[in-house]
Parts: structure tokens; sequence; C-alpha cells
């Protein structure tokens, strides 16, 4: 063989080991030139491959390699994209901050000032309720009332809903010291939206206390005497009342006092007194009276605390009084037909003007005795109470006053029970 030959041979070509062993075939077989030169051009088409081969590799390696400076590349360029934006941002993110800053800065400064105008208008409003409280101590009611803010006022301070349980306080003796009805009526539909369990009592605390004003009205009114050549038609039975007789015209009585103009100005405002509470105690008549008959029934026996008011033209109709307080407690013109006045002595009530006690389903024996004796219908109780019960026969009278006595016998029978004053009882009446 050749040197050519024996350098392909030895060359790292894989075929190369398997051409030598044709060739050293092909000396020992004899075999001709032809076959051993196709030989030779497969092994250099081999070589070829194996050459294309490493190139290939190279290529993927370097494609590689450039895929991934790409890749980098492209990070770097995302990086400083992201770099660049970063700035604008950065100053965005400043204004921001400061932007917030100054609204929280001016936020905290609103509320400061807010927190601080409530306070001060707390503190008007409280001061401005001190000094309407306190006005209660230097004038009356109908003073008050004469003021053209003072309803304005109390109808500010009830809708602020602030001062409800003061309210609550003062509004018994303020309606208790009202003679001016407009006032009265102003003020009650103010204070008193209805009567109910919880309010119950200040109303009667307001009824007793016109009661005892009334009183002193006419107390002082009755000290004053009527001129003996005055025009006024005097009533005897009224006469402790003085010139204040609601029956009494009001021109006669000016006229009577035409030459004192103090006294005559003082009448004057006695009457007016007079006339307005005898509404206001009608009035408060009415609403106890309709609760009272309302909420005690025979089964149901209340015990409210009645005593030392009027209870005037008002239907107490099978009212059960026996748990109530009634000392000193006037039923003036009122039906109290099937009430039950059984209670004790010392809480029952003994005037009942103009109203029919004996037609009650029951009654303390102690008081019956008394008004057996001083109120019977002919008596000077009824006579001028101008009384709201129909006449009733002698017969009658007499058989309904027996069906609440006790005991038939003694001050109790019927000869004992008078009818009108032209008859006189027999001694022993008064002696059992």
């Amino acid at each position: 063989m050749t040197e050519a030959t024996n350098d392909f041979l030895s060359s790292p070509n894989p075929y190369g080991s398997k051409i030598a062993s044709v060739l050293e075939k092909a000396q020992t077989d004899q075999m001709d030139a032809e076959k051993l030169l196709s030989l030779f051009k497969l092994g250099a088409e081999a070589e070829k491959l194996e050459a294309e081969k490493n190139k290939a590799t190279q290529d993927a390696a370097k494609v590689a390699i450039d895929a991934t400076l790409a890749a980098k590349q492209l990070g770097l360029s995302y990086l400083s994209t992201l770099t660049s934006q970063l700035v604008p941002l950065a100053a965005l993110l400043t204004v921001a901050v400061t932007f917030y800053g100054s609204y929280q800065q001016n936020k905290q400064t609103r509320e400061a000032e807010i927190t601080k105008l409530a306070y001060e208008e707390q503190t008007r409003q409280r001061l401005e309720w001190e000094a309407f409280k306190n006005s209660f101590d230097n004038l009356s009611a109908d003073d008050q009332y004469k003021k053209p803010t003072f309803v304005s006022r109390l109808k500010i301070f009830i809708a602020s809903g602030k001062y409800a349980s003061e309210i609550s306080d003062i509004r018994t003796p303020l309606l208790g010291d009202f003679t001016n009805k407009s006032g009265f009526l102003e003020v009650w539909s103010n204070t008193f939206k209805e009567l109910n369990e919880d309010n119950f009592q200040q109303v009667i605390d307001v009824a007793r206390a016109q009661k005892n004003k009334y009183n002193r009205a006419l107390l002082e009114c009755g000290l004053i005497p009527i001129p003996p050549n005055s025009a006024i038609p005097i009533q005897k039975p009224w006469a402790a009342l003085g010139p204040c007789v609601n029956s009494y015209p009001s021109e006669l009585v000016a006229q009577a006092y035409n030459d004192k103009p103090e006294l005559s100005k003082r009448v004057s405002v006695l009457r007016d007194q007079a006339f307005g509470q005898t509404y206001i105690m009608g009035f408060l008549s009415e609403k106890i009276g309709a609760y009272v008959k309302a909420t005690s029934t025979a089964k149901n026996p209340k015990p409210y605390d009645l005593s030392e008011i009027n209870l005037g033209g008002v239907n107490l109709d099978g009212v059960n009084f026996s748990k109530m307080n009634l000392s000193q407690t006037k039923f003036y013109q009122s039906s109290i037909k099937g009430a039950v006045l059984s209670l004790p002595t010392n809480k029952s009530s003994y005037d009942f003007q103009g109203t029919a006690w004996w037609e009650v389903a029951s009654i303390d024996q102690t008081v019956l005795r008394f008004l057996i004796a001083n109120s019977y219908p002919g008596s000077a109780q009824h006579l001028y109470a101008a009384p709201a019960f129909e006449a009733i026969t002698e017969d009658r009278y007499k058989a309904l006053v027996q069906g609440l006595c006790e005991n038939k016998s003694g001050w109790c029978d019927k000869s004992c029970i008078k009818y009108d004053s032209s008859k006189e009882v027999p001694p022993i009446c008064s002696a059992n």
C-alpha cells in the first residue's frame, strides 16, 4: 500500500479500521483496483460527512451562545428602559407623598376646627339653656309667656333632645304656675304629648298646684269687700269669694271700684287669674278623668294619689277608687255612677258639690254619714252647683242611700235621711 493510504488508514476516521481490514483482505484475495477505488471514495465521503457534522455542531453551539448573548442584551435593555421610567415615577411618588401629607394635615386642622366649633356651640347652647331655666326664678309662668321668644326657645330646646330630663323636671312647676290659659295650653302641647303611666303623676302634681293657687287667689279676693252701694248682684252663698264670683258681670265689678284705681286693678287681675285657672282646672280634670276611667276598673283598681285636686265635669262612672287617695279631693258636677268609694276614711273625699254621690256602688260609712247630714239633694252644697244629675224623687234618693248603708238603723234609718232643708230630722239621728 502507498504512503497516502497508510496515512488515511492511520487517521482518526472511524471508518479507517474497517477500510484497513478490507485492504488486508484485498491483498489477500487479490481484489481488483476498481473495488479498491470505490472503497477510497466511500472513505472520503464518510470523512466529508463527519466534517459537516462537526461544522453543524459548532454552528449549533454558536447559535446557543448568540441566543444567550441576545437574551442578556434584551434583559439589559429592559432594565435600562425600566430604570429610565423610575426617575419620573420617583418624582410622581414624591409629589403624591407631599400631597397626601398636606391633605392629612389639612384634614386634622379641619377636624380640630369642627371639634372646636362643636364644643363652642354646645357651650353656647348650654349657657342659653341655663339662662332660660334660671329665668323661672325671677319671672312667673305668665310673665315668661309674655316674652316674644319664650315659646320658640322652648321648642328649640325640646327639638334638640338634649334637655329632655330637665324639661320633664321643670314642666310641672311651670304648668302649675300658669293662670293664662293660652300660655298653659302652649306649654302643655309641647311638653305633654299624651298621658301615660310615666307622666301621670306629674299631671296630678300640676292639677294640685293649680288648685292651691286658685284657692289662694279666691282667698285674697274674698278679703276685698264689695262696696255696699254697688250694682253687683251679691250671692250670699258665695260672699266669701268677694268680687271674684264668675257670675258677677265684669263691667259692674269695674264700676264698683272706679274711685279706687289700685284696688280696681288688683280685683281685675284676681278675676282674670281665677277665670283662667277655672278653665285650666277643667282641662286637667278632663285629661285626668279620662285616664282614670280607662285604667282603674273593677277588676284592676289603681293606687293613684288624687288627693287635693278638683275633678270637675267629668264622667267617672264605674271607676274603682278603692286603692286611691282622695283626701281633700273635690268632685264637682261629675258623674260617679257605679263607682267604688269604699276606701279608708282618711283617704276619702267629703266634697261632692253638684255630684250625685248616692249613685255610687259603695262608699266609706263615716263619709256616708257626713253626706247624709250635709250633702242631700236640697242642701246648699248642691243648690248653687247647677248639678249635672237629673232631679231625683225623695223615695228614690232614700232607697239609694239605704242601699249604701251597712246598717239600716240609727243614722241610716229612713227618718234620718234628709232630702231637703225644709224638713228636720229627729234628734236621735245625730245621737246615733
